[in-house]
Protein backbone atom coordinates (compact mmCIF):
# COMPACT_ATOMS: atom_id res chain seq x y z
CA UNK A 1 0.00 0.00 0.00
CA UNK A 2 0.94 3.27 -0.90
CA UNK A 3 2.37 5.65 1.86
CA UNK A 4 -0.04 7.88 3.69
CA UNK A 5 -0.27 10.94 2.90
CA UNK A 6 -1.95 13.90 5.31
CA UNK A 7 -3.86 16.91 4.48
CA UNK A 8 -5.01 19.17 7.31
CA UNK A 9 -7.28 22.16 7.24
CA UNK A 10 -5.80 24.91 9.12
CA UNK A 11 -6.90 27.97 11.61
CA UNK A 12 -8.19 29.44 14.94
CA UNK A 13 -10.59 28.27 15.39
CA UNK A 14 -10.79 25.22 13.07
CA UNK A 15 -12.03 22.37 14.89
CA UNK A 16 -15.62 23.08 13.87
CA UNK A 17 -15.26 23.17 10.30
CA UNK A 18 -16.42 20.80 8.25
CA UNK A 19 -14.15 20.81 5.46
CA UNK A 20 -11.79 17.87 6.78
CA UNK A 21 -14.51 15.65 6.71
CA UNK A 22 -15.45 16.91 3.13
CA UNK A 23 -11.65 16.21 1.88
CA UNK A 24 -11.69 12.66 3.68
CA UNK A 25 -15.08 11.74 2.21
CA UNK A 26 -13.39 12.77 -1.39
CA UNK A 27 -10.17 10.82 -0.46
CA UNK A 28 -12.23 7.77 0.03
CA UNK A 29 -13.97 8.10 -2.75
CA UNK A 30 -10.80 8.56 -5.22
CA UNK A 31 -9.10 5.36 -3.35
CA UNK A 32 -6.96 7.10 -2.10
CA UNK A 33 -4.72 6.48 1.34
CA UNK A 34 -4.95 9.81 2.80
CA UNK A 35 -6.25 11.87 5.88
CA UNK A 36 -7.28 15.09 6.27
CA UNK A 37 -7.23 16.53 10.00
CA UNK A 38 -7.96 19.86 11.22
CA UNK A 39 -4.67 21.87 12.96
CA UNK A 40 -5.26 24.51 15.43
CA UNK A 41 -2.13 27.05 15.48
CA UNK A 42 -1.80 30.00 17.28
CA UNK A 43 -0.13 31.88 14.21
CA UNK A 44 0.70 31.44 10.32
CA UNK A 45 4.31 31.18 10.94
CA UNK A 46 3.10 27.96 13.36
CA UNK A 47 1.45 27.27 10.95
CA UNK A 48 4.19 26.95 8.43
CA UNK A 49 6.06 25.16 10.71
CA UNK A 50 3.86 22.23 11.28
CA UNK A 51 3.32 22.01 7.42
CA UNK A 52 6.99 21.55 7.19
CA UNK A 53 7.94 19.60 10.25
CA UNK A 54 4.95 16.68 9.61
CA UNK A 55 5.60 17.39 5.69
CA UNK A 56 1.50 18.40 5.21
CA UNK A 57 0.69 17.52 1.82
CA UNK A 58 -1.64 20.27 1.29
CA UNK A 59 -3.45 22.86 3.44
CA UNK A 60 -6.61 24.68 3.32
CA UNK A 61 -5.85 27.73 5.08
CA UNK A 62 -8.89 29.36 7.17
CA UNK A 63 -9.19 32.59 8.99
CA UNK A 64 -7.47 34.77 10.41
CA UNK A 65 -3.99 33.53 8.47
CA UNK A 66 -5.20 33.99 5.30
CA UNK A 67 -3.18 37.40 4.46
CA UNK A 68 -0.96 36.86 7.74
CA UNK A 69 0.43 33.82 5.82
CA UNK A 70 1.95 34.92 2.60
CA UNK A 71 5.08 36.17 3.04
CA UNK A 72 5.67 32.68 4.67
CA UNK A 73 5.78 30.79 1.58
CA UNK A 74 8.14 30.06 -1.23
CA UNK A 75 5.45 31.57 -4.34
CA UNK A 76 1.96 32.20 -5.20
CA UNK A 77 0.14 32.06 -7.93
CA UNK A 78 -1.21 35.05 -9.66
CA UNK A 79 -4.94 35.48 -7.90
CA UNK A 80 -3.19 35.01 -4.38
CA UNK A 81 -0.57 37.26 -5.53
CA UNK A 82 -3.49 39.94 -6.58
CA UNK A 83 -6.00 39.34 -3.66
CA UNK A 84 -2.72 39.58 -1.44
CA UNK A 85 -4.69 36.27 0.05
CA UNK A 86 -4.19 32.46 0.47
CA UNK A 87 -6.64 29.49 0.67
CA UNK A 88 -4.65 26.90 -0.11
CA UNK A 89 -1.17 25.73 0.59
CA UNK A 90 0.53 22.63 -1.59
CA UNK A 91 3.63 21.56 0.18
CA UNK A 92 5.98 20.26 -3.19
CA UNK A 93 8.85 18.34 -1.73
CA UNK A 94 9.13 20.97 0.75
CA UNK A 95 8.32 24.01 -1.98
CA UNK A 96 5.23 25.97 -0.04
CA UNK A 97 3.22 27.82 -2.78
CA UNK A 98 0.09 29.15 -1.61
CA UNK A 99 -3.24 29.62 -3.82
CA UNK A 100 -6.34 31.69 -4.04
CA UNK A 101 -9.47 29.49 -4.44
CA UNK A 102 -12.16 31.87 -3.52
CA UNK A 103 -14.76 31.89 -6.10
CA UNK A 104 -15.19 35.75 -5.04
CA UNK A 105 -13.02 38.68 -4.14
CA UNK A 106 -11.83 37.72 -0.60
CA UNK A 107 -12.49 41.10 0.61
CA UNK A 108 -16.18 41.47 -0.35
CA UNK A 109 -16.99 39.04 2.90
CA UNK A 110 -19.58 41.14 4.18
CA UNK A 111 -22.58 40.94 7.44
CA UNK A 112 -25.55 40.03 6.02
CA UNK A 113 -28.90 39.69 8.31
CA UNK A 114 -32.78 39.22 8.61
CA UNK A 115 -35.33 36.05 7.25
CA UNK A 116 -34.43 35.76 3.38
CA UNK A 117 -31.53 37.37 2.84
CA UNK A 118 -29.91 35.44 5.74
CA UNK A 119 -30.92 32.11 4.29
CA UNK A 120 -29.58 32.96 1.04
CA UNK A 121 -26.26 34.00 2.31
CA UNK A 122 -26.32 30.80 4.38
CA UNK A 123 -26.85 28.78 0.83
CA UNK A 124 -24.39 30.57 -0.81
CA UNK A 125 -21.91 30.43 2.09
CA UNK A 126 -22.42 26.55 1.69
CA UNK A 127 -21.99 26.63 -1.86
CA UNK A 128 -18.63 28.78 -1.45
CA UNK A 129 -17.09 26.40 0.94
CA UNK A 130 -18.24 23.35 -1.61
CA UNK A 131 -16.46 25.12 -4.55
CA UNK A 132 -13.35 26.11 -2.40
CA UNK A 133 -12.88 22.77 -1.01
CA UNK A 134 -13.59 20.91 -4.49
CA UNK A 135 -10.91 23.52 -5.97
CA UNK A 136 -8.63 22.56 -3.23
CA UNK A 137 -8.88 18.93 -3.67
CA UNK A 138 -8.22 19.28 -7.53
CA UNK A 139 -5.28 21.40 -6.30
CA UNK A 140 -4.14 18.52 -3.63
CA UNK A 141 -4.55 15.58 -6.40
CA UNK A 142 -4.93 16.79 -10.14
CA UNK A 143 -8.13 15.16 -10.20
CA UNK A 144 -11.36 16.49 -10.39
CA UNK A 145 -13.25 16.70 -6.81
CA UNK A 146 -16.29 14.22 -6.29
CA UNK A 147 -18.66 16.61 -5.55
CA UNK A 148 -21.82 14.35 -4.68
CA UNK A 149 -19.64 12.70 -1.79
CA UNK A 150 -18.60 15.93 -0.76
CA UNK A 151 -22.42 17.43 -0.28
CA UNK A 152 -23.17 14.53 1.67
CA UNK A 153 -20.36 15.38 4.23
CA UNK A 154 -21.14 18.77 4.09
CA UNK A 155 -25.06 18.29 4.58
CA UNK A 156 -23.82 15.34 7.27
CA UNK A 157 -26.22 13.00 5.39
CA UNK A 158 -24.36 9.61 6.71
CA UNK A 159 -24.06 11.18 10.31
CA UNK A 160 -26.69 9.57 12.75
CA UNK A 161 -28.51 12.12 14.51
CA UNK A 162 -27.65 12.53 18.27
CA UNK A 163 -29.68 10.99 20.98
CA UNK A 164 -28.61 13.99 23.24
CA UNK A 165 -26.91 17.34 23.72
CA UNK A 166 -25.34 18.74 26.17
CA UNK A 167 -25.79 22.36 26.67
CA UNK A 168 -22.89 23.73 28.46
CA UNK A 169 -21.34 27.40 29.51
CA UNK A 170 -20.63 29.73 32.71
CA UNK A 171 -23.32 30.94 35.27
CA UNK A 172 -26.03 32.86 33.99
CA UNK A 173 -25.16 32.02 30.33
CA UNK A 174 -29.03 31.65 29.68
CA UNK A 175 -27.99 27.37 29.38
CA UNK A 176 -31.71 27.02 31.45
CA UNK A 177 -33.36 29.20 28.97
CA UNK A 178 -31.46 27.68 25.72
CA UNK A 179 -32.12 23.78 27.07
CA UNK A 180 -35.65 23.90 27.23
CA UNK A 181 -35.90 25.77 24.58
CA UNK A 182 -33.84 23.47 21.83
CA UNK A 183 -35.44 20.27 23.56
CA UNK A 184 -38.74 21.56 22.30
CA UNK A 185 -37.47 22.65 18.58
CA UNK A 186 -36.27 18.91 18.34
CA UNK A 187 -38.53 17.05 20.32
CA UNK A 188 -36.07 15.66 22.50
CA UNK A 189 -36.58 15.75 26.40
CA UNK A 190 -35.37 18.19 28.90
CA UNK A 191 -33.10 17.42 31.23
CA UNK A 192 -31.32 19.70 33.83
CA UNK A 193 -28.34 18.24 35.71
CA UNK A 194 -28.66 20.87 38.85
CA UNK A 195 -32.41 19.66 39.18
CA UNK A 196 -31.49 16.50 39.13
CA UNK A 197 -28.58 16.50 41.68
CA UNK A 198 -30.77 18.83 43.76
CA UNK A 199 -33.73 16.08 44.04
CA UNK A 200 -31.30 13.54 44.47
CA UNK A 201 -29.04 14.97 47.60
CA UNK A 202 -31.71 16.99 48.78
CA UNK A 203 -29.68 20.04 48.89
CA UNK A 204 -29.57 23.12 46.06
CA UNK A 205 -26.53 23.73 44.33
CA UNK A 206 -25.03 26.87 46.64
CA UNK A 207 -25.83 25.41 49.42
CA UNK A 208 -23.55 22.03 48.06
CA UNK A 209 -21.20 24.35 46.57
CA UNK A 210 -20.53 26.43 49.95
CA UNK A 211 -20.74 23.52 52.68
CA UNK A 212 -19.09 20.74 50.11
CA UNK A 213 -16.78 22.31 48.00
CA UNK A 214 -16.55 22.90 44.49
CA UNK A 215 -14.59 19.23 44.27
CA UNK A 216 -17.73 17.63 45.45
CA UNK A 217 -19.97 19.17 43.24
CA UNK A 218 -17.76 18.39 39.72
CA UNK A 219 -17.93 14.83 41.14
CA UNK A 220 -21.70 15.19 41.27
CA UNK A 221 -22.14 16.57 37.77
CA UNK A 222 -19.89 13.57 36.53
CA UNK A 223 -22.13 11.36 38.11
CA UNK A 224 -25.10 12.41 36.39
Amino acid sequence: MDEARLFAVAGNPVLGTREPGMLRRAFDAAGMNAMCVPLATRNARETVGMIRELDIRGTVITTPFREEIVPFLDELDGKARAAGAVTVVVNDGGKLTGFNTDPTPYANNTKRDGGKEAADAALNDSRRLLAGSAEAFRLFTGREAPLEEMEKALRREDSPAPDRICVVGFMGAGKSTVGPAVAARLSMPHVDVDTRIEERTGRTIPDIFRESGEEVLRRHEKNE
